[in-house]
């Protein structure tokens, strides 16, 4: 069984190593504007009809639509750093989760965009400007509580130091079968669009998958500690993440307002666990990020 473990844990350090590098980081972020670029000309090109009619019915007219294709290709670059993030840090990971949900707000402010026209005029129905608003601040005070409930990690280890390696394996070999979902859906979702369908992202079964893996991070955690301040702390971080699947199917106004309570909840269960619990250890090598 170890040895399965390590052959996972082999194969997640080997996509790590490739993807997770400046080369490659170099590599997207030109594919992104490349992207960007592209998504304009065809948009231009169909408005000014010269696209054949059998395309052009399923390609955007509004040059607004370009910049919601790119921030769907940004969301992914931050999900991929999501599940490779979860092998070194359950809490830190988390928190990645609620940055990638302040990004969806600030990509739903955008996508309303193509409802005023161009150029931006103030439009006869306001309500997309209102859209806005609520989703722009609703991100940018997700944002700030962000910053704080990174302050308050300490990171305590809770295994000890023979089973550190196994407990590593483990949580890479969780974020392997997570990197495998999250391809799938992104190749139906192209697969789809290639169909003729209208380009959609799955945002909201890529957190239905988190719900699910942090799950499982939260028994594989008590196979290792069964304290009651640990496992509290995990449960309730699946909570938060649960709260945010929530958020993503929730309609305008309310969805900002359910992802601010669940940051306000997942800052509050660290300050308590950090700050507050009475069965920490001392936090040893500053280097071990294990939780």
């Amino acid at each position: 069984m170890i040895r399965v473990f390590e052959f996972f844990a082999g194969i997640f350090d080997f996509l790590e190593e490739h993807y997770e590098n400046q080369k490659t980081l170099k590599y997207i972020t030109t594919m992104i504007s490349i992207i960007f670029l592209l998504s304009l000309g065809i948009i231009e090109f169909n408005r000014r009809h010269l696209i054949p009619w059998s395309f052009a019915e399923n390609i955007p007219t509004n040059h607004f639509y370009a910049v919601k294709i790119t921030l769907d290709f940004v969301l992914i670059i931050e999900i991929r750093e999501l599940i490779f993030g979860l092998s070194r840090s359950v809490a830190d990971s988390v928190g990645k989760q609620f940055e990638i949900f302040s990004l969806v707000l600030l990509r739903s402010s955008f996508k309303e965009l193509i409802h005023l026209g161009e150029p931006l005029t103030w439009p006869a129905d306001y309500s997309p400007v209102l859209k806005i608003m609520s989703d722009g601040f609703g991100s940018l005070i997700i944002f700030i509580l962000i910053m704080f409930y990174y302050r308050t990690q300490k990171h305590f280890p809770i295994v000890r130091e023979h089973e550190k390696s196994r407990f590593i394996a483990l949580k890479k070999m969780t974020a392997l079968f997570l990197f495998t979902g999250f391809v799938f859906i992104i190749f139906s979702d192209v697969m789809n669009f290639l169909q003729g369908r209208e380009w959609h992202i799955s945002f909201d079964t890529l957190f239905t998958l988190l719900v699910f893996s942090d799950i499982l991070m939260v028994i594989i955690a008590m196979r290792y500690s069964m304290v009651y301040t640990i496992v509290f702390r995990n449960t309730a971080f699946a909570l938060a993440t649960v709260m945010l699947r929530i958020a993503l199917s929730a309609p305008s106004y309310i969805n900002s307002s359910i992802g601010i309570i669940a940051t306000i909840f997942a800052l509050g269960i660290s300050v308590a666990y950090n700050y507050l619990s009475p069965d920490k250890k001392s936090a040893g090598d500053a280097s071990d990020r294990e939780i």
